[in-house]
């Protein structure tokens, strides 16, 4: 799941929220989705709007 935390003085972090996985490990299931939202979160919250976009949409268009 992608997470974000935003403070009242606008300091924020992005990240992933699950277990380590270790049992798809050297298997390559590895899922990259939750990254990139996380990352898509980032972005708007950073204001960079357009580069946001861009990856929500080549996200959602390949799911």
């Amino acid at each position: 799941m992608a997470n974000g935390n935003i403070g009242t003085n606008g300091v924020a972090i992005f990240e992933l929220v699950y277990g380590t996985g270790p049992d798809f490990a050297g298997l390559d299931l590895a899922n990259p989705t939750t990254l990139l939202l996380s990352t898509i979160m980032m972005l708007h919250h950073m204001g960079l709007h357009d580069y946001s976009n861009s990856i929500q949409t080549a996200c959602f268009d390949t799911i």
